[in-house]
This record gives structure tokens, sequence and C-alpha cells, in this order.
């Protein structure tokens, strides 16, 4: 028995010869042993493999079909033995074939297949040899597409011969209509063909209560002519289950148990399942669990369109539904009417009455029966229709009561989806594999934003189950090759065997049996279950909205990976505005930007002709394979504000109501597609209000009222404002040209620049839902060359449809580049102009039209002037305008100049100026020879002033002047990278009154006085930047460096801590004491007020401050006096203390 999910409550299974309808089998217990499938409550019991089969376990209710009180026990037999022989052999899956090998294992189907024409025996063996062998694995198997189509199709043959169960000869018959089967093209190998039809008691009683429960339909017969019984397609199997909804199908029950008003009308949007809510209703009351009050009732779905139809004169609608009123109160309880689109209702059969028309429509000729509770009518219709027809009829909208049915969750979805598998593999003879399912329904949630779950969802799975069905279903090439060419060698034969040519018979006989052989081996490997996966869902999505939802292959990975190198193949330069495109696509293809924001809303700035608007082309082209995905508005149609009603379409009650808006029809059309907004500094203010809400939430509601999604869309917005910063940022001499251009910190700058001026004209609510504000930079001389290189490749591709190639020398590029640029002007449009004036050649040298033959030319340039050239190699100025242009004569097209053959040029003039050209150029060589040979004399005479001894002991050791010079270059770097400064007038201050102290110490505590000294010097070096550690060891390693740039301050503390390494115990006699305040005396005073390569304002020589206004002194803080004159001071007091000292 199948265990609803609902209530928990078994349904009862009734038996052949089991009239009482206990669940027990009429089996044999050997039977029952054997299988593993029969009985009542065990795990492995038939029932839930059935129960697996027809509603597969969930979370959520499902209203399960119990297909197996429609089955004999011949037919129970036959499964469970089909069972248990795909587990001998170790199958997982049961297929129609084994139910065909257990129809010749029994004795009663092998008594009607030999009546029927075929061998079961031969069946046998040829399943045998098909059919694998394994390891058992003890599971139970599960059934194939196959082999549930061979159930569900065996039931209607059943309905169809006036059965009313399945039987074993049912399924054999459903098996052998299906030839798409590997058992149905068995069977006709095996000449299956029946003589005589299973009659309606043809193979056993019918289950006891299947007869007898289509109880009185003859009572109602306009309601049946014109209705269909869903109670009765609901016993008989012919519904698809329900799952979920519990919630509305109990509220809906709820109504219909009212005493008055129990008229409930389910109200939702189209797809999300209103329909089967009725049909769920149903199927309870066949299983019962339902309410005493609506215990045995009929659910009758009326077409109104059918009692529409017909009625030409005035009275006959009227007369119609009148009937069907008195049948629908003469049922009393017996009758709930379920009328779909119950919006049709009102008007429908008005005005249809002949000349005066004045015929009631069916909603008031229904009021007055629906108000007294004489009927029981589900009505479904939408929010929208319901507003519309139901809700404005005040007295109708009374006599119903909404239900409301609000689109599933995704989970919920998913459920139903797993609910209604079984159907659509035993339709398509596929497998859904999980994953599929539930990319059917994220897919959809995903991209199909017009459709609900789970209407859509499951479109997608019955349109992936078709199409993978017809691509693996249709024969291969192979094969069919091999079956036209088999049709052939039987003709042949049977020709040879009419003439008498025996071997030519024989040798077409083995080439035929060889054929046969081929055809076997390939067609197992068709016979095998195709499967629907994630991709196949996701093609079929991708083909009906052009939407790239494809997984992320490897492939795909590798695209997105080169997405700059794409668009930089058609966008020169603004590698900024580049990579923020390219990354904001990255994150979103990658599932980590936000999914309820467009995925990526840019605003470029820049003057004209930057590449702004070729950007956003290459992006549509680099996502989309084409330019036209690319919606393009111009702004500065939208510069009033009446304006923006084209945007999202006119309100109701003004002119173009009902028109689709310009901005949300393109985007609802084309949902994936880059959104460009050109000059959109240019629109009326109102207009950015409604782009608030697209930037923000990524949808946007048009003047109909439906909802448009912008969340797969690029938003890209261009302005010119700050244009006149961008132009005038750094410039130097020359176009384009810029100073440190491209760096992040004049990055900053100009954006900085710019932003007070964008504040200007945009709000800051504006600006902030942004997600980059990118400048472009005007163009360089090298980008614009490159511009102009692709600008003449099209040129190339044009010429190469007349016949004739062109090739373009780099001087020709730039040359073109150089002529077209105007600065205040668009640069590419620019260069665009240029290239196309340049290179067009006279119309009667290259023509369609023309009888010179085909030719390649050459674009190249000699001195100021251009030509075309017909061979490849490079030509001399004389031999080009004396000789081959003569002999050639094909226009050229200077800039500023006037169409005139190449013969008709000076060649003298232009010798003289390529003399000239010649002699400028050797100039410009030799006084770069002589630059360089002074710069290096310059350099050495410099080395060796500086260095001294140290670069002849470099000179020494290297054995090559350049090498040895080279080496001290680079230590010269390497010490210009020492960033040493002068002291503050307070770190000064504090500084000599801590030397004060130390001198003093020098007379009491000469140890203490040496190691604070020491102190004292290295927290003056750390301060003023010296490279030095806490005990002076990184200074030690790094004396050397340091001492080129300050050698004096270097050789003093080495001289001081010499002195303090020197007396490790403290016993310091008078000569080095004396050695010890006098170095540190000399490098103190260095150390504060500045030496050689310390202080830049002493003079070496004389040592006196050279600026003359007391830069290092403290004077200006505190009006002691010069840096001199403390420094004097300092030396006075440090040999006043040694002296006392050495008194002492």
């Amino acid at each position: 028995m199948i265990v609803g999910a609902t209530t928990g409550r078994p349904f009862r299974t009734a038996q052949p010869g089991n009239a009482s309808g206990d669940p027990d089998l009429n089996l044999s217990e050997e039977m029952r042993a054997m299988t593993g499938f029969l009985g009542s409550g065990d795990p492995g019991s038939f029932d839930e493999f059935l129960a697996r089969f027809f509603g597969p376990g969930t979370r959520g209710p499902v209203r399960r079909i119990d297909l197996t009180r429609l089955m004999s026990t011949g037919a129970r037999e036959l499964v469970a033995t089909a069972a248990q022989l795909a587990i001998d052999r170790g199958d997982t899956d049961l297929d129609a074939q084994h139910l065909l090998l257990a129809a010749t294992r029994l004795e009663p189907t092998r008594q009607w297949l030999d009546r029927a024409g075929a061998d079961p025996d031969r069946i046998a063996r040829m399943l045998d040899e098909r059919l694998t062998r394994a390891e058992p694995t003890g599971r139970a198997p599960v059934l194939t597409p196959a082999a549930k189509r061979a159930l569900l199709d065996g039931h209607q043959v059943s309905r169809s011969l006036g059965s009313t169960y399945i039987g074993p000869e049912h399924v054999l018959l459903a098996i052998a209509a299906n030839e798409e089967s590997a058992a149905g093209r068995l069977l006709t190998e095996a000449s299956f063909a029946p003589r005589e039809q299973p009659g309606p008691r043809g193979a056993g009683p019918a289950p006891a209560g299947a007869a007898g429960r289509r109880g009185g339909p003859a009572a109602t017969p306009t309601l049946d002519q014109f209705g269909q019984d869903l109670t009765a397609a609901a016993r008989e199997g012919r519904l698809d289950p329900v799952v979920g909804r519990a919630d509305e199908i109990e509220q809906t029950i709820e109504v219909l148990s009212r005493r008055t008003k129990n008229n409930p009308v389910l109200i939702g949007e189209a797809g999300v399942g209103k329909t089967a809510i009725v049909e769920g209703i149903a199927q309870r009351i066949v299983d019962g669990d339902v309410p005493d009050t609506l215990a045995g009732r009929r659910v009758v779905e009326l077409q109104l369109s059918g009692v529409v139809a017909g009625t030409r004169y005035r009275g006959d609608f009227e007369e119609r539904l009148r009937t069907l009123i008195d049948e629908i109160r003469g049922g009393g309880d017996q009758l709930i009417v379920f009328i779909d689109e119950l919006h049709t209702m009102v008007g429908a059969g008005g005005g249809g009455g002949g000349e005066g028309g004045g015929s009631m429509d069916a909603g008031n000729m229904l009021k007055p029966a629906l108000a007294r509770g004489e009927l029981h009518v589900i009505g479904a219709t939408t929010l929208d229709e319901y507003r519309k027809h139901i809700e404005s009829d005040a007295a109708l909208a009374r006599r119903f009561q909404p239900v409301m049915v609000p689109e599933p969750s995704c989970e919920d979805a998913i459920e139903i989806m797993r609910g209604l598998r079984d159907r659509y593999e035993a339709h398509h003879q596929v497998r859904y594999t999980e994953d599929a399912l539930r990319a059917a329904v994220e897919l959809s949630d995903r991209y199909l934003t017009d459709r609900f779950l789970p209407d859509k969802a499951i479109d997608l799975m019955d349109q992936a189950g078709a199409r993978v069905r017809l691509r693996t279903r249709t024969p291969s090439t192979d094969r069919r090759g091999i079956e036209q060419r088999l049709e052939q060698l039987e003709r042949d034969k049977d020709q040879a065997v009419a003439d008498e040519q025996y071997e030519r018979a024989s040798e077409l006989r083995d080439e035929i049996s060889r054929l046969r052989g081929s055809l076997a081996e390939i067609r197992p490997a068709e016979d095998g279950v195709p499967e629907v996966g994630v991709a196949d869902i996701a093609d079929i999505v991708s083909r009906s909205t052009g939407i790239p939802v494809a997984q992320l292959t490897e492939a795909e990975r590798d695209r997105l990976l080169r997405l700059e190198e794409e668009l930089h193949s058609r966008v020169v330069g603004q590698d900024e505005a580049v990579s923020a495109v390219a990354e904001a696509i990255r994150r979103s293809r990658a599932g980590l930007g936000d999914e309820d924001r467009p995925v990526g809303s840019f605003l470029f700035l820049g003057p004209t002709g930057v590449g702004k608007t070729e950007l956003a082309r290459a992006l549509a082209v680099a996502l989309f394979g084409e330019e036209d995905r690319m919606v393009r508005l111009d702004m500065s149609e939208y510069g009033e504000r009446h304006t923006v009603a084209r945007m999202v379409g006119a309100p109701p009650g003004y002119v173009g109501y009902g028109e689709a808006g310009q901005l949300t029809e393109a985007v609802r059309r084309r949902p994936y597609s880059v959104l460009l907004l050109d000059e959109v500094e240019k629109a009326h203010p109102d207009v950015f209000n409604v782009l608030l809400q697209v930037l923000d939430d990524g949808r946007l509601t048009d003047g109909q009222g439906r909802t448009v999604d912008f969340r797969n869309t690029v938003v890209i917005m261009t302005s010119n404002v700050g244009s006149e910063l961008i132009t005038n940022h750094g410039t130097t001499l020359g176009f384009g040209s810029s100073r440190d251009a491209g760096t992040d910190a004049d990055s900053a700058e100009l954006r900085d620049k710019i932003m007070p001026r964008l504040r200007d004209v945009f709000r800051p609510e504006f600006l902030n839902r942004i997600d980059e504000i990118i400048v472009f930079r005007r163009l360089d001389p090298d980008q614009l060359a490159t511009i102009t290189d692709l600008l003449l490749a099209d040129t190339r591709k044009r010429l190469a449809a007349q016949d004739v190639t062109v090739e373009f020398t780099p001087a020709a590029v730039r040359r073109i580049a150089a002529l077209g640029h105007q600065p205040e002007f668009a640069p590419a449009r620019s260069a665009a102009r240029s290239s196309g004036r340049s290179t067009t050649p006279s119309p009667g040298s290259c023509s369609p039209g023309s009888s010179r033959p085909a030719a390649t030319y050459g674009w190249t340039t000699w001195a100021a002037g251009w030509t075309w050239r017909r061979d490849r190699r490079r030509l001399s100025g004389p031999e080009m305008f004396a000789d081959r242009a003569a002999r050639y004569p094909v226009h050229i097209r200077p800039p500023g100049r006037v169409n005139r053959p190449i013969a008709e040029k000076e060649s003298p003039v232009d010798s003289t100026v390529t003399v000239l050209v010649v002699v400028i150029v050797l100039l410009v060589l030799a006084l770069a020879a002589a630059a360089v040979l002074l710069y290096r004399r310059r350099r050495t005479e410099r080395l060796q002033e500086h260095y001294g001894p140290e670069y002849e002991r470099s000179l020494d050791q290297t054995g090559n002047r350049r090498e040895a010079e080279a080496r001290l270059t680079e230590r010269e770097k390497r010490h210009r990278k020492l960033d040493i400064r002068d002291l503050r007038p307070e770190e000064r201050d504090r500084f000599a009154t801590s030397w004060e102290g130390i001198q003093r110490e020098f007379v009491d505590d000469p140890k203490r006085a040496v190691h604070d000294a020491d102190v004292l010097v290295l927290d003056i070096m750390r301060t003023r930047g010296y490279p030095v550690g806490d005990d002076g060891g990184d200074f030690e390693r790094r004396a050397e460096d340091i001492s080129v740039e300050h050698p004096e301050v270097v050789q003093r503390y080495r001289d001081a801590h010499a002195v303090r390494d020197a007396t490790p115990s403290g016993d310091v006699d008078t000569e080095q004491q004396r050695s010890a305040v006098t170095s540190y005396r000399s490098l103190v005073d260095a150390l504060l007020h500045g030496d050689r390569g310390d202080n830049p304002n002493r003079d070496d020589r004389t040592g006196d401050d050279r600026t003359g206004d007391n830069r290092t002194g403290d004077n200006r803080s505190s009006g002691e006096g010069t840096s001199d004159d403390r420094a004097r001071n300092d030396r006075t007091r440090t040999d006043r203390t040694s002296e006392e000292w050495t008194t002492r």
C-alpha cells in the first residue's frame, strides 16, 4: 500500500478475489519471500517500490498516484519478477527489457507471446545477450524512463480497451508500441503481432471497487458535455501529482464547507499553480482525505468558451446556462464547479442575443444562486483581472471569497519538480539529474523574470527533455549509412539469386552479415538512457533569452581572464576604465556581486573622441558577440521634463498611454545587455530620479505596471563634464603628452580637480549609487598611431573586396595620425577622418569596373609626400618619382592637396628635400656622439675627484675603466636614496643640553660619560635619518657607502667609537680621555650644526652659512644667536671641560 505524505494514513488497495479490500495480496509466501517487494509494511514492499517511482519522498506534502490499485495480480507478478531479475543480474535500473524478460519466464505471458507470433525462448536468448551481468548488490533497482512509460502507457492501453485494470498483456502492448526503446525494437524483430486484443476481462478479474466509481454522470448531461470531471481523472491516474500547497488547499476546503458564500476564488499570477490546487482537491476527494461535507463529491471543470460557442440567436446562451444551473442545483451537494479564468464569466454571452441584444451575461445570471449557496463554484484568475473585472462589480465580488496563491519559493518549486520528474522522464524517456532540477528552478528564477514559478521551471525541464531526446534518439550518421547499405545489399542479393549468380549472392550474404553485426554494436550504445544535466538546462535558457548562463567551465574562465585583452584590441589606452569594467564583469560571473543591483554602473568622464562609447561597444561584443546587444539612449533627447514619460511609458490619461517606454521596453526585450546612456549630463534632472531606482535596486516599473529587471545589465553613462580640465591637465610640448600621465598620484590629482565640477552637475545621491567614476585621458601620439592602424585595417578590408591589397608602413601610419590630429577636437575621430582622406586611391585605378588587373599596392612615406606602389620592395626617392610614377599612374591624396598624378610632381625639388633631410639626420647623429663623449669625460673627472683612492682601487680590481666607473656610478645612485634632514630648533636645543651634561660627566665619571656620549650620538643620527641601529652595527656595515656623502661625520664617529671600545673597564688615562672628548665634541658639533654633505647651507671651505638667513640656527625661534655662535660656544665649553678634567 502507498502511504499518503499528507495524512500518514494508508490508501486501501483492493485486490482481485478480495472483495473486502484487504491490502494483503493473494500470492504465495514463496513468491513474497523471493521478490522481497511484496508485503504489507516491510521497507522493501512492492508498494513502496512503485511509490518511489510515482512519488519520490519529499519534505513537502505530495499527492501520490496509487497505480497499484489499478494493477491486476498478473501485472504485479510481472513487475516483481522483473525487479528480482534486475537484482540477480546486478543491475541498479529496472528497464523495459527486464519486464520483457520476466514475461518470457511467466507461463501466462509466455502463452500470450506465442499466440502473438513471437517465440518466447528466442526473445529470452536475445535479451540474455543484451543485458549485462554484474555482482548482485541487493539494493532495490530504480525504474528507467522506458519502464515508467511502459506502465503508464499500459494504463492508457487498458482504458482504451475498456478494462478497468492493468494486466500484463497491456504492459506488453505498451512496450511494443514504443519503438524508440530497445525492448520495443526487439519485439518488432521477433515478429510480435497480436491477432487478438485482450478484452475487458482478458487476464483476470478487475480489482474490487475499480468499477462503478463513476456514479451518476447521466444526471448532468449538459455539464458532462461542456465540462471535464476532475475526480474521474484523478481516479484513473490522469492527473499529475500535487506537491505542496497544503495551506491553500485547506483554506479552499474551509470556504467550500461554509453554509453561504461558499465560493472560493484562487487569485495568483499566471503559472503559480492555481489549477493544480483544484486538482489536489479532486485527488483528496478520491483518496477520502477530505471532511465528510466534501466526501464523494464530483469536481467538474466548466469551459465557458464551450458554453458560449454555437449560441447564434438571442436566448440560446441564457437557455444553455439556465440548464447548467438547474443541473448543478439538482445535484445538490455532490457537485463542485471549477471555472478557470473566472473573469471571462463577466460579459460572457452578453450582447450576443440577436439584433436587439440585451442578453444577460453569465456573471449576472449566476449571482442569485451563488448568494444563496446553491452552487459551489471555485474560480481562478489573476490579480489584475480580478481587480479589473470582479472587484469592480461589488455585488459579484461579495459572493466570492478570495484565496491568495503566492508564487512558491525556490525550495518548494524544487520539490514540485521532483514530484513531476517521473511523468516527464516517462514521456521523454530520459533521466533528469537532481542538479538539473535545481538548475531549472534557480536559472528560471534568476533570468526569466517575466514569468513565475513553478510554470517556467517546468517548461525548462520539459523543453530540455525534448531536446535531449531528439538529440539522442535521432539515428547517427553511421547507423543511417549502414541501414541504407543493408537495403541496397538485400536488393543486390535478390537480383543475384534471380540471375543464378550464386557466388555473388554468397558474397553479398557475408557482407550483409558483417554489416548487421556492426549495426548490432552501434544500437546498444544508442539504447542507453540519456541524462538531462545542468548544461542542457542552461543551454535552453541561453537560447531562449540570449543570456550566457552556462557554467563557468575552464574555457569560460580563460575567456573572462582575457577580457582586458579583448577590450584592448578595440580600445586603445584607458587602462583604468578597461580594468574596472573587466573586474565588475568577473565579479558578476563568479557570483560575488550584489544580485539586486546591475552588473556594474560606471560614469565615464572625458573629452570627446577618447574611447568612451567605443568601450561600451567592445564590451557588448566581448560578452555577447555582437554590437546589437548594446542599448544606446542619447540623453540629449530627454532634456525636457515631459520626456521622462518616453523612458518608462506615459501614465494613464496622457497621450501615448499603452505604448512601451523606450528604456524599459529595450531592457525587457534584452535583459542581458550593455545599457549606454550617452551624454547623460544633458538630460533633465527628473530623469536622474528614474535612474536612482535602476542603480540601487536593479529594477524599474514602466507605465503599464510591469517590473523590468536591470540586474543583468551593465549601465554605462558618458559625460563631458570637466573635459577642459582633462585636456589641459599636465600638457607639455607635443600633442597628447602629459606630465607623469597614468600614475596614481596624477590620477588622484586629476580626479580632485574634476569632482567639484561633477557635484555641481549631478546630485550627491546619484553619484553615490555609481560603482566607479572613471576618467578617460587624452591620447598620446603612440596611442593615436595605434588607433590609426586599426582604422586602416578597415580600409584594407574594403579595398580587398575590390581585389586591391594595400600595405602601410609604420612611418605612414604615424604621419597620418600626426596630420589628422587636432587637440581641440576628438583625437580618434580626427584620426578616422585623416585615414579616410589620405588612403583613397583614384577611382579609375582600383574600381571594380577598371580594366586594370588586380594588383598589390603599398602605402609608404617619402619626405612629406605619399605614393602607391605595386611591387613589395622599398623604393628610393629618385627611382620612385622618375621611373615608377610614370609607369603607374595611381593617384595620391596628401592632406591639404588637390589630387593629381604622381608623374606631375617635380622630382628635382623632391630630391633637394631628400638631401637636406639626410644632412640634418647626419648632423644630429654627430652632435649626439659628441655629447656622449663629453658626458663620459665629465663623469670620469667627477668620479676621480670625488672618490680619489677608491677610484684607483676599483680600477685595479676590474682592470676595465668602463666597468669601474659603472660600479661607482651604481654606488652613487644608492647614495642618493639616503634622506638626511636637518634638526629642528627644539630638537637641537634638547640635544645641546644633553651634550653639556655629558661634558660635565667626563670630569666625574669617564666611563659613564663615554657610554652616554655614544648613546647621544646614535640618538642624533637616528633623528636625522641615518640608517643606524640600536648599537650602531647597521651604521658600521654601511659606513663605507655613507662616507662618500658624509666622510667627516663617519670618520669622527669611528674615532669616538674606537675610544669607547678601548676603555671596556673604565680605566681611562689622560690621553685617551682627551682623545674621546675631542672626537665626540667634533662629532656632536657636526651632527648638531651640519658639515660637508650634512648641512647644504654650510660652506665646506669656510664653515660659514651660505644662506645668510640662519636657517639652521636657533635664532629664528629663540633669538639666542646664530648657529656658528652656538657651535663656538659649545666647542669652548667642551675645551674647558677637557682642561678641568686634565687638571684634576
